[in-house]
């Protein structure tokens, strides 16, 4: 299977596997008195409610979880599937190399959250959902 294969395959998976996190997200900062909508449709609702959020807030759910886990996921599933239908090697052989993984991606979203923070070119009535919340 070629590249072109891969990222349709990607593309394919994307769109259900981020509106289910998403979902899963929401219910999961529920308890900590976050509110965000269980589906991502309309962007207006959802980037009305990610405005809310605090900085803390945003680098966290948007940024690690969000950004970080969800990519990691997706990505994930992705080298599951194209493994199996390509019969190439497997994804993850261990645990620990999947939460080890797992890290890096959320570390590295909370970098993403940090730098997209309050982006002046992200608030142009675009479907950006970055905050222009409290501190």
């Amino acid at each position: 299977m070629n590249v072109a294969k891969w990222v349709a395959l990607m593309l394919v998976l994307a769109v259900p596997l981020l509106a289910v996190w998403h979902t899963a997200l929401s219910l999961l900062v529920r308890p900590f008195g976050t509110r965000l909508p269980l589906f991502p449709l309309p962007l207006k609702r959802l980037s009305a409610a990610v405005r809310l959020l605090s900085r803390r807030e945003y680098i966290i759910i948007e940024g690690a979880l969000g950004w970080g886990a969800g990519t990691w996921f997706l990505m994930t599933l992705s080298n599951f599937a194209y493994s199996k239908v390509a019969g190439g090697i497997g994804v993850h052989e261990t645990l620990g190399s999947f939460l080890g993984g797992l890290a890096i991606f959320m570390v590295g979203g909370l970098g993403w959250g940090g730098a997209t923070w309050r982006q002046p070119y992200l608030h142009d009535g675009g479907c950006s959902i970055a905050p222009e919340g409290r501190n």
